[in-house]
């Protein structure tokens, strides 16, 4: 279900039972899940992309911190908007395109804008997305999401990229992962290290 539906773990021995669950949860409530999990408080006046998804981890089955998951990346008609939503066992796309691959001038390959009239699929039914739905026998989906969609853009925040200045021995073809703990992971020669 492009990357939205993906499997997860937690585990904490003597705090969260054993079990399954399929609600909508993402990568980005971790930071402030595990926040008030900690008892450290979020500052007021920021709005976060994450939400606390505890009661999900601790046994509430139905507890999706999420009405609407949106989802960046993609292609989206806009840079600035989301590609795709998840709104409980609904999923709507606002542009598609064919994959990671791109098309290559393949015949019959492209990308499609669909903001007036997004792609709907029931995700729990159809979960490879092969049946896209009538909106009419959908309306109250379709417009609940579409002024989702519209609150997201206008809440959205863009910020600008702050890129890490160089350390000694870094530089263009010359990062890599790599961590000497020795060096206090210095990836540079042992004399730029011991500088």
């Amino acid at each position: 279900e492009g990357g939205i539906r993906e499997p997860a773990f937690v585990h904490w021995p003597g705090q969260i039972a054993p079990g399954r669950s399929a609600e909508t949860v993402s990568s980005l409530d971790v930071f402030v899940t595990l926040s008030k999990l900690a008892g450290v408080a979020m500052p007021a006046g920021v709005d976060y992309d994450g939400k606390d998804a505890s009661d999900v981890y601790f046994g509430d089955a139905s507890a999706s911190p999420h009405e609407f998951l949106f989802f960046y990346g993609g292609y989206a008609c806009d840079k600035h908007a989301p590609s795709a939503v998840r709104y409980g066992p609904w999923k709507v796309h606002f542009g598609t395109g064919p994959g990671e691959g791109g098309c290559f001038d393949a015949p019959g390959c492209n990308y499609t804008c669909a903001m007036d009239s997004p792609i709907l699929f029931n995700v729990e039914e159809d979960p490879t997305e092969a049946y896209p739905l009538d909106h009419a026998a959908h309306a109250d989906v379709i417009n609940a999401v579409k002024a989702a969609f519209e609150d997201e853009v206008a809440r959205m925040v863009w910020g600008e990229m702050v890129v890490v200045p160089d350390r000694p021995g870094e530089g263009p073809d010359r990062y890599g992962v790599c961590c000497d703990r020795a060096k206090s992971c210095c990836c540079a020669s042992d004399d730029v290290c011991s500088a």
